[in-house]
């Protein structure tokens, strides 16, 4: 029986290669997603299915990329921009150029090309730089003419003893130009002797001391026999005492064994006494020393920056040629200032005149000696005279005199080691909150910013040392006093804990012993600190000060290895194999940061996004909203409707069709 208004439909299965095509071999006219079954739609629909999920998932990938922080790094500065609480980049910068003014140590010496910018062309924009230009060690010796048997300053090992001018050592030494420099103690230096080189002893006693120095000395005394050789050397003399050669029959150029050397001093020695040789003197190192010397002074400290740079590149680097060809080339000690902080190099007016220890002949007198007062004239007329080229008026200063000639860049020691807390910046890139602004949006309300606000930004000043070793490195204990390593900041003593660890003592039987309570040990791998300037008239009120110093601990991977000195991971095992893994006279490698605590922190949080992302985001999420219901409409409305039509059975909302009323 066929109700009233109702369809017949012959139930005809489709054979191989005619799956869901009843319009084939006259089964019946073309229907839109005519399927053998409900599965069979599912798998045609997959894709459908699947799109809006998908969409969902790219909407919260990238909704949650710009909210959740992940891979997005920022700072308080960016985001108080963000909400309107504005800082521009003047301003940040004039801040926290309180601490690049700080951060110079008085006297630095430099060996690497890469620094010149930062430590000498951008130092001179905040306080005069004494500016020592210097060759390579082998090119900073001055020859001078000085009695052969005289004692030299060749003859100090200046590894031990330090330069001539400045050692530690007390003598008499010949230098040039018929004069001898004098020390009485370290300390204490006499200077240029007035009798000339009366009073400098000879390095020889006698002729076989002199001969005894064959093994250390063969330049000397190879240098001496070729001065004597007129006075003492002939073939007759060679030949009756051995000394001849093949090659020289005086023997004047023969290698020659102890025996003979020993001969030789016998009959030079008489002659060598009133003859004069030359002697190389080291007067770099004797300008550096000075100049150290010089910047610890308490005018200087603070007020000048005095730079040693050593290599041959100094002559070619691009910040220093123009000056160092001016002045005549390497060596070089000149006082140079960056005018108006254009980040160009110039002799500084009002300076001392330029000095060039290798053929000075006012300071030394024309000897190879580098006196110490002279070269402190030049830092003291530096710091007095010159004006920096872009001062900050005001800065703030660290707070002792010791702070002040290390700067921040020397103000922190850890475990005795002094950081070298080299700069390095956080700055931002053009504000991406404001890229992709199209104002239409903002007019209309669909976008709640306005566009980016002009000369918005932030620029923070950090030092760090990536590499303090740290020498007899305390060991771990659980039961005793804490471990801890010293840390000194501006004069301000503190500790940290050399370990961050957990023993769990409740879990254990109250007579338990190491080897029954679990410990969790991370070791020390780094020390963050932080420091504020107060911007006040007055040191007092306007000096640096320690805000926080923290310890950070390894946060790796807990391991359970023991009896390791050189373990430099978190820990976790026994209280006895965690004083095993942590023992006693090691050397451990830690970081030390220090940052201003007035300046932008860095975090992760979000960029608060492009306007493009989160228009994109937007679209995803609509896209996903208005395809998630063409699956189940298609399901319900074409392939479920088809199948039951197959079967003869009511499609789907039978009831509800017209067609089925009676059923």
């Amino acid at each position: 029986a066929v109700p009233d208004g109702g369809l017949v439909e012959d139930r005809v299965r489709p054979r191989a290669g005619q799956h869901g095509a009843r319009h084939r071999a006259g089964a019946g006219p073309y229907r839109f997603l005519d399927e053998t079954s409900v599965g069979n739609g599912y798998v045609r629909l997959r894709a459908l299915a699947l799109l809006p999920v998908i969409l969902v998932v790219l909407f919260a990938v990238v909704l949650g990329f710009e909210t959740g922080g992940y891979g997005a790094e920022e700072d308080r500065d960016t985001r108080d921009m963000a909400w309107d609480y504005r800082s521009t980049v003047y301003q940040s910068t004039a801040f926290h150029k309180y601490f690049r003014a700080a951060y110079w140590p008085s006297y630095l010496e430099l060996e690497v090309n890469e620094e010149v910018y930062d430590e000498v062309v951008v130092a001179a924009a905040d306080r005069p730089v004494v500016l020592a230009a210097m060759p390579a060690t082998a090119a900073c010796q001055r020859v001078v003419e000085v009695p052969c048997l005289a004692a030299k300053p060749a003859h100090r090992d200046e590894s031990v003893v330090g330069a001539l001018n400045l050692g530690t050592d007390a003598g008499i030494w010949a230098v040039g130009n018929g004069r001898a420099f004098q020390r009485i103690a370290e300390g204490v230096n006499v200077g240029l002797l007035s009798d000339g080189v009366a009073s400098v002893p000879n390095a020889y006693a006698d002729a076989a001391n002199l001969s005894s120095y064959k093994s250390t000395r063969l330049a000397e005394l190879q240098e001496m026999r070729t001065k004597s050789a007129a006075a003492v050397l002939s073939t007759a003399v060679a030949a009756a005492n051995g000394l001849a050669c093949a090659s020289d029959a005086t023997g004047a150029t023969c290698a020659w064994d102890q025996t003979q050397w020993d001969a030789w001093a016998t009959l030079a020695f008489t002659d060598l006494a009133t003859t004069n040789c030359s002697s190389a003197v080291d007067v770099c190192s004797q300008t550096a020393a000075a100049l150290a010397q010089a910047a610890a002074e308490e005018d200087a400290v603070g007020n000048v920056a005095v730079r040693v740079v050593t290599g041959a590149w100094a002559a070619s680097n691009t910040h220093l040629k123009d000056v160092v060809s001016a002045n005549g080339g390497l060596p070089t000690v000149i006082t140079v200032a960056n005018a108006d902080g254009a980040g160009v190099l110039s002799a500084a007016a009002n300076r001392a005149a330029t000095y060039d220890p290798m053929t000075d002949v006012a300071f030394g007198e024309g000897t190879a000696y580098v006196p110490p007062a002279s070269v402190a004239t030049i830092v003291a007329t530096a710091a007095s005279s010159v004006a920096a080229g872009a001062p900050l008026v005001g800065y703030a200063r660290p707070p002792d005199f010791a702070a002040r000639y290390y700067g921040l860049r020397g103000g922190a020691s850890v475990g005795g080691a002094r950081a070298d807390l080299r700069r390095s910046f956080e700055t931002s890139k053009t504000w991406r909150t404001r890229q992709s602004y199209l104002a239409p949006f903002f007019d209309i309300g669909l976008w709640p910013w306005e566009g980016q606000c002009a000369d918005t930004g932030f620029n923070a000043t950090i030092a760090r040392d990536e590499g303090v070793y740290l020498n007899d490195f305390p060991a771990f204990n659980a039961r005793g006093a804490v471990p801890s390593v010293a840390v000194e900041i501006f004069g301000d003593a503190k500790r940290v804990p050399a370990y961050a660890s957990a023993c769990d003592f409740d879990a254990a039987a109250a007579d338990a012993g190491a080897a029954d309570v679990t410990c969790s040990v991370s070791v020390l791998v780094g020390v963050e600190i932080s420091v504020a300037a107060t911007p006040a008239a007055g040191e007092t009120l306007g000096a640096w000060r320690l805000v926080d110093v923290a310890g950070v601990y390894d946060d790796a991977a807990a391991v359970t290895t023991a009896s390791t000195t050189t373990l430099n991971a978190a820990f976790i095992g026994s209280e006895t194999d965690a004083v095993l893994a942590f023992g006693s006279g090691t050397t451990r490698e830690i970081y030390v940061r220090l940052r201003d605590a007035g300046a932008p922190e860095k975090f992760r949080a979000t960029p608060l996004g492009t306007p493009s992302k989160m228009y994109l985001s937007i679209g995803l999420f609509l896209a996903a909203l208005f395809t998630a219901p063409v699956h189940p409409y298609l399901m319900f409305a074409y392939v479920k409707f088809n199948v039951a039509l197959r079967e003869g059975k009511p499609p789907p909302f039978w009831q509800a069709m017209r067609k089925f009323r009676g059923w």
